[in-house]
């Protein structure tokens, strides 16, 4: 019986260990996604309260949030671009 137990004990320890480190080498998702359809050129986009907000190409990491941030995009052919914004709800 000392022995099941045991055994109990040990398989509950290891699949909490697997757990804690899987959920650890996962990235941060974010709060919120926005879709950015706009002509060719310059496009800011800007949080105005209460979130930062980070460009989709890069890994998702709430620490390099910013407030607002501009890209370029656009020429050759490609009347129009776009691209996603990750965003993070900040208090």
């Amino acid at each position: 019986m000392r022995l099941v137990i045991v055994r109990i004990a040990a398989a509950a320890g290891f699949i909490a260990l697997g757990w804690t480190a899987g959920r650890a080498a996962q990235a941060p998702q974010a709060d919120f996604e926005i879709k950015i359809a706009s002509p060719a050129g310059t496009t800011t986009v800007t949080c105005t309260r209460g979130c930062g907000l980070q460009f989709i190409r890069v890994t998702p990491d709430k620490s390099k949030a910013e407030r607002s941030f501009t890209y370029t995009c656009g020429g050759g052919n490609a009347p129009d671009c776009g691209g996603s914004v990750q965003g993070w709800v900040i208090p």
